[in-house]
């Protein structure tokens, strides 16, 4: 059963589209699928469609319900950008310990105030009224990695043995105000960075990383249904 909803909506009034892929029985715990947090990153759109489409007809897990939100940031995607309507990057713009104001790049501009943006404050109701057991964002960078924060390296480990990828605890950057020091660090919520190839098209996108995040939802259906990991 899936069920489409509003999660919010973006700077210029754009829709924040959500959908809930539920199993049979009541969920146990959730699990959320999130992409576009930057405008300029399509592939976890493609990515999170695409397994949207094939579960309307077959749902992915009989414990858990799935949240998933393909593209969190629509005017950066509309404008193609990393940023907001406001040139805010949303993956800095989270309430974390070490937000700061400040940012040695533009194009990483925190904002104003820690969750001023209404992108991320969509998100964070989401979590809070969820209370999501483990969370994956799918991002895109050269240097393709599966990043993890919190108790998450098992799980990145798993989703290594599908697509090769190198699993990281450190991106290699600071990140504050980011969903994985939010969410993985702080909270103690298996976060995982999905970092795909950014060079890569469509085709090799979805034929790569579909397993992947296949893989991602049927590691956590197991826990849920007492297999351990």
């Amino acid at each position: 059963m899936m069920r489409r909803f509003l999660a919010g909506t973006s700077v210029q009034g754009r829709s924040i589209r959500a959908f809930e892929v539920l199993p049979e029985r009541e969920p146990g715990s959730w699990l959320l699928l999130l992409g576009v947090v930057h405008g300029d990153e399509p592939q976890g759109r493609w990515l999170l469609r695409d397994a949207l489409r094939r579960w309307w007809e077959e749902p992915p897990a009989r414990n858990i319900g799935l949240v998933v939100i393909p593209c969190l940031n629509p005017d950066g995607s509309a404008a193609r950008t990393r940023v907001n309507a406001r040139g805010v990057d949303l993956n800095r713009n989270l309430p974390t310990r070490d937000w700061t104001p400040r940012s040695p790049r533009e194009s990483n501009h925190p904002g104003p105030a820690p969750a001023s943006e209404p992108e991320t404050r969509a998100l964070l109701q989401l979590m809070e009224g969820y209370g999501f057991r483990a969370i994956l964002s799918v991002h895109s960078m050269r240097r393709y990695q599966i990043n993890c924060n919190g108790p998450a390296r098992d799980w990145g480990e798993a989703l290594a043995a599908v697509c090769g990828y190198p699993v990281t605890d450190d991106i290699g950057y600071p990140c504050p105000g980011s969903l994985g020091t939010y969410a993985g660090a702080e909270r103690q919520i298996p976060t995982i960075t999905l970092e795909v190839d950014s060079r890569a098209r469509m085709p090799e996108i979805l034929r790569v990383h579909s397993p992947v995040i296949r893989r991602a939802v049927e590691w956590w259906d197991r826990i849920a249904e007492g297999h351990g990991r």
